[in-house]
């Protein structure tokens, strides 16, 4: 239980973090005023392009980043189970597994990354990702 109010804690202030720490330096509008009264306000690209494949191919990179985080997290709960079995064979048994399938997972979403930016480049000359 208390496990549980740390992590919504911890999640309550990473939302806190990210609403008036960044979204602030995100959105900059710039404002003109012409000589006959009219403000007119612009707003910067804050993705710097306009093309759809670095578009999608930061989106991915992204998701490559969350996946790696993730997967070393349960990589430290396998490996933590393990050092918290005591001896008992089904928790080190557990523990391993835990560790096996989350090399696996990461390893399933590199390969697939791979092959995805192979398939782009073989169709499409130029940049995929």
């Amino acid at each position: 239980m208390i496990k549980a109010k740390i992590a919504v804690m911890i999640g309550l202030m990473s939302v806190l973090t990210m609403i008036f720490v960044v979204s602030p330096t995100l959105v900059q509008a710039k404002c003109e005023t012409t000589s006959a009264g009219v403000t007119t306000c612009s707003l910067d690209n804050p993705l710097q392009t306009t093309e759809p494949n670095i578009v999608i191919g930061n989106i991915v990179k992204a998701l490559m980043g969350v996946t790696g985080a993730l997967s070393l997290w349960a990589f430290v709960e396998g490996a933590s189970k393990w050092l918290r079995s005591m001896g008992n064979p089904e928790q080190i048994n557990k523990g391993m597994h835990t560790m096996l399938w989350a090399v696996l997972g990461l390893l399933v979403v590199f390969i697939s990354y791979a092959i995805a930016k192979w398939v782009l480049r073989l169709f499409f000359i130029g940049q995929a990702w």
